[in-house]
């Protein structure tokens, strides 16, 4: 009898670091991925400049197309690479260029792969603009340096972990993309 309860601690104790190992490993490759998708946002809205402010010799990121390629991209990261069931996903995002310092903040509702989430017209994300009190509690983000944008993505999610005790229920990543001048 002593060999069966030893034998039946030891594959309980064996599944338990099983099941979290491969938890920990989802957890890690999702956070991989959603640091990927903030540095991929924010090389999209670096790369968005004016044209007549370049023209003019100045260094200025057009807002709105900042803005639209950076939640593409985000977007983009939620319907084909995220992993995890996705509850809200939120953007934020703060540029500094030579006409001074701006931030835009904005939630990406998405009800799963191929939905619609309530409201929206086609499947898929959808966009809307929020005020900043809205936000969940996100890392103060600075403006940095000139002629940087600086994306942070957090999701919230259902439990990442299937263990008891472990609860693990948001990712956020912050990445900054800087513009190197030459002069």
């Amino acid at each position: 009898m002593k060999p069966l309860i030893v034998f039946i601690g030891l594959a309980l104790i064996g599944s338990m670091i099983f099941c979290f190992s491969g938890d920990a490993l989802r957890y890690g490759d999702e956070a991989a991925g959603l640091k990927e998708a903030a540095s991929e946002c924010a090389a999209a809205a670096a790369l968005s400049l004016d044209p007549s402010a370049y023209a003019d010799g100045r260094l200025a990121f057009d807002r709105d197309s900042a803005v639209s390629s950076a939640i593409s991209s985000f977007e983009n990261y939620l319907v084909k690479n995220s992993r995890v069931p996705v509850n809200e996903a939120f953007l934020t995002l703060v540029a500094n260029d030579d006409t001074g310092v701006w931030r835009y903040d904005c939630t990406v509702s998405y009800a799963g792969k191929g939905a619609a989430p309530p409201g929206a017209s086609g499947p898929g994300p959808r966009a809307a603009n929020l005020p900043a009190a809205a936000l969940p509690a996100l890392p103060a983000l600075n403006a940095g340096a000139p002629h940087s944008v600086t994306v942070c993505l957090y999701l919230e999610t259902a439990d990442l972990f299937r263990l008891a005790g472990i609860e693990v229920t948001s990712l956020c990543r912050v990445s900054t993309y800087e513009l190197v001048l030459p002069y």
